[in-house]
């Protein structure tokens, strides 16, 4: 955002991150899932259909991805790598995400708002 001349801010449009090294040049490479958070609201774009159904892959992108942060987050300085794993895998169970042999819930505390998938 950048300040107009009265002292309010200007919104610049989205902030995109780049793209990740290799995926430019890969003989094969897909944009699987996109999350945006727009005033205040969650929106996820999912190319869905990415892994037919084969929807144990969603939950090891999910896996992988919780790595990533981990390790983002303790290059940051924010806490320690485990620390920051054993984080995510408590919002998980909080979130009602993890549990053994049982559907999910969801209070209404816990609603994101969602867009196409």
């Amino acid at each position: 955002m950048s300040q107009n001349d009265d002292g309010s801010t200007a919104n610049e449009g989205p902030s995109e991150l780049e793209i990740p090294d290799g995926a430019a040049e890969a003989s094969q490479s897909v944009d699987l899932i996109r999350a945006w958070v727009c005033d205040g609201a969650l929106r996820v774009s999912l190319h869905a259909d990415a892994v037919g159904d084969r929807v144990s892959d969603w939950g090891r992108l999910l896996s992988e991805i919780a790595e990533h942060i981990a390790k983002a987050s303790a290059l940051q300085g924010h806490m320690g790598e485990g620390e920051a794993e054993a984080a995510i895998r408590q919002t998980f169970s909080a979130a009602g995400v993890v549990t053994s042999g049982q559907m999910r819930t969801r209070t209404a505390e816990g609603k994101l708002r969602r867009t196409r998938h």
